[in-house]
């Protein structure tokens, strides 16, 4: 955040006050989602926990382009399946 912060000081103000709870909790859960993954690690194989963890993936594109208004969606939703798929096919095979 320092180069935005150092770019345009007010804006990035504006912005912190704003979304400064969504950045605590971000701030808690992603180390816990972390935590998580590599206690999956010690109860199920890697090739297993290491491909179901990039589902995070699809979860960005689909809330990127819904709540974001990110465009090219539809791009996104066919990256975020190819992923999907990937994940699926390794853990069939």
């Amino acid at each position: 955040m320092l180069p935005a912060a150092r770019r345009n000081p007010r804006a990035f103000g504006a912005s912190w006050r704003a979304q400064w709870k969504h950045v605590l909790l971000l701030a808690a859960i992603s180390p816990l989602a972390y935590v998580l993954a590599l206690y999956a690690v010690r109860i199920a194989p890697l090739s297993h926990v290491a491909p179901a963890r990039e589902l995070s993936t699809l979860f960005a594109a689909l809330l990127g382009g819904k709540l974001l208004g990110e465009g090219d969606r539809a791009q996104r939703v066919a990256g975020a399946l190819c992923v999907a798929l990937t994940v699926a096919a390794l853990a069939l095979g």
